[in-house]
C-alpha cells in the first residue's frame, strides 16, 4: 500500500514540475519600432526606445487607427500615447487619457516577439498580432 501512495505522490510531483516550466524571456530590442496589426492593416503601434517617460522605468509608445478620422489630434503624450514597460514576457502599458492626468493600465502577456513578428494576449484572452513595418 505504501508503494501505491509513493507512486501517486511521485506522479503528482512530476505533473507539478512539468506544468511550472519557465517562460522563455523575449528580447526588448525586438519590440522597438513600428508594428502593423495583422487583422486591421490600418492599425499601428510604435514602441520607442529613445523617448523615456518621466519615470525612467517606462518608455513611450503610440497607437493609432488610420480609419479613425479623429486621429489627427494626436498631441504629444496625449490621445493615442501610452507609457510601457517590459518585464520578461509581461508588457505593461499605461494609456494616457486626453485630460492629461489619468492613466489606464493594460497588462499583456507577450506570446511571440521576434525581429518581425509580435503577438500579445490581453487579460480578457484576446490575442493581437502584428508585423514589423519600415518607418
Amino acid at each position: 500500500m505504501k508503494k501505491i501512495y509513493f507512486l501517486i505522490a511521485a506522479a503528482l510531483l512530476a505533473v507539478t514540475f512539468t506544468s511550472c516550466q519557465k517562460d522563455e524571456e523575449t528580447n526588448e530590442q525586438d519590440l522597438y519600432g513600428k508594428w502593423q496589426n495583422k487583422e486591421n492593416a490600418k492599425e499601428y503601434r510604435v514602441f520607442y526606445n529613445d523617448i523615456v517617460a518621466n519615470d525612467p522605468t517606462y518608455k513611450w509608445g503610440k497607437e493609432w487607427d488610420e480609419n479613425d478620422r479623429y486621429e489627427d489630434d494626436l498631441t504629444e503624450h496625449g490621445n493615442g500615447w501610452f507609457k510601457w514597460k517590459k518585464t520578461k514576457n509581461n508588457l505593461l502599458e499605461l494609456h494616457q487619457m486626453d485630460n492629461g492626468g489619468a492613466e489606464i493600465p493594460q497588462e499583456n502577456t507577450i506570446t511571440v516577439l521576434t525581429a518581425t513578428e509580435f503577438s500579445y494576449k490581453r487579460k480578457d484572452g484576446k490575442i493581437y498580432s502584428f508585423t514589423k513595418v519600415k518607418e
